[in-house]
């Protein structure tokens, strides 16, 4: 982990706007704004503590990486990143579906979606912070063949979404 740089945040940064702009849209077309709060806040709450514990686990899989509190206070800011991403993954299935519901109803069509295109978003956004010095990797990181990012980082967003989703299904089949 190298120091924070202002172009980290960028990309984040539009996807904030892009999730406000999102979840504003949805909170005037729900007729049921308390479930659609909790809903959001489940999402959330279950993407950030799942990224956390994932982060702090592969930390040793990355260049320097050392449990001190710089060390774990990158991994909690890399999984306010990683929780923006879960909760734009929401809201483009939720504008693709038109029901921001959609996790009540987890499909294998679903799942392999998200798995895909965690996993292509991964990609592309380890390609980024490695070109940008972000970040490099210890030996011990496990590579893709002809991308050589690592895998720890592609299979967190291939598995933890479609994770946070159906955990967050279980809440909404109660409530409908």
């Amino acid at each position: 982990m190298t120091e924070l740089k202002l172009t980290q945040f960028i990309i984040p940064v539009i996807v904030l706007l892009i999730i406000t702009a999102c979840y504003i849209y949805y909170s005037r077309k729900v007729s049921e704004k308390n479930v659609f709060n909790k809903l959001i806040l489940k999402i959330s709450g279950l993407a950030f503590l799942l990224n956390l514990v994932w982060e702090i686990a592969q930390g040793p899989l990355y260049s320097g990486y050392v449990y001190d509190l710089n060390h774990i206070s990158f991994c909690a800011l890399a999984s306010v990143a990683d929780m923006l991403m879960v909760l734009l993954l929401y809201f483009a299935f939720s504008l693709f579906y038109k029901d921001p519901y959609w996790p009540g109803r987890v499909t294998i069509h679903n799942v392999i979606s998200l798995v895909l295109i965690g996993g292509i978003g991964a990609i592309l956004g380890e390609l980024r912070h490695l070109a940008a010095g972000s970040w490099s990797y210890s030996d011990a990181m496990p590579l893709l063949p002809y991308v050589e990012v690592g895998l720890s980082p592609v299979l967190q967003f291939m598995i933890l979404p479609a994770l946070i989703f159906y955990l967050t299904s279980l809440s909404i089949r109660k409530v409908q």
